[in-house]
């Protein structure tokens, strides 16, 4: 019963000193082609454990959904989509309800570093959605269950961004509540394309509103001039308000989709 749960706790561990192995290694390009060569050191590390694993099992990749179709391109374009508006939505709850104000920004960087930068981060969300939401997902909602699989998946999600540098409270209110989105899309999507496009859609557009600082940012969100003493403490509660909403609406996105999903196997199982 354990041994799928052991495989997929392997497999992290195995990209994890994959990605920092190859990370090393990467240094050795050239300062502006560096991030490049990590991310592509880390889809290839990503993509060979796949493999291996695979075929260890006798599966192949179209087994976990992990193939390319027609449908691929709008898959993540939807995803962007869905990403660009739940990021409007989350702006537009920080500007009406807290003293927040959007201003223009001058960009720091060349027109050619900012493309790269926001460029950059397409690669990066697949090599975090092969690592969290292909081969492992799909095994352990299989095997145990898309709540099993969900929650495993997200505390992982959350302690490997601890890993790479961030803090317990950050991984836990960022990472660990969008990955119940990510799994959810890319469970109902039987793929990674759209995962892929909201995960990379949020944060090109965190970029560009100054939210990860960076001299990419077209805009910066802050504090009005003469905003009240406690406008911070507001804005910080606002800010975890924020994230609670966007938990509950992913658990209660699963618990709709695994209710459905039952229903249809029970649907399916009469008629046979």
């Amino acid at each position: 019963m354990f041994i799928v749960l052991f495989r997929c706790i392997l497999f992290w561990i195995l990209f994890e000193i994959l990605l920092f192995a190859t990370g090393k290694m990467a240094w050795f390009a050239p300062p502006e082609a560096v991030r490049w060569v990590q991310a592509g050191f880390g889809i290839a590390s990503a993509i060979v454990l796949i493999y291996l694993f695979l075929r260890f099992e006798k599966k192949s990749f179209a087994d976990i959904y992990l193939r390319i179709d027609r449908k691929t391109p709008l898959r993540f374009a939807g995803g962007l989509l869905a990403g660009a508006i739940i990021m409007s939505c989350i702006l537009a709850v920080l500007l009406v309800f807290s003293e927040l104000k959007l201003s223009k920004t001058p960009l720091t960087a060349s027109p050619l570093k900012t493309a790269s930068i926001y460029l950059m981060i397409i690669p990066f969300a697949f090599m975090e959605e092969l690592a969290f939401r292909s081969y492992t997902m799909v095994r352990l909602d299989r095997e145990y269950g898309l709540w099993t699989a969900q929650f495993l998946s997200a505390v992982v999600f959350a302690l490997y961004h601890i890993v790479s540098g961030w803090t317990w409270y950050i991984a836990f209110m960022g990472p660990f509540i969008w990955a119940f989105l990510f799994a959810l899309s890319a469970i109902r999507s039987a793929g990674i394309a759209m995962p892929t496009g909201i995960h990379a859609s949020l944060n090109i557009l965190q970029v560009v509103l100054g939210m990860k600082g960076g001299e990419a940012a077209f805009f910066a969100l802050k504090l009005k001039e003469g905003h009240t003493p406690n406008a911070q403490q507001k804005l910080d509660a606002l800010g975890i308000a924020i994230h609670i909403v966007i938990f509950a609406g992913g658990i209660l996105a699963t618990w709709f989709f695994i209710r459905n999903r039952n229903r249809s196997a029970s649907i399916s199982d009469l008629r046979e």
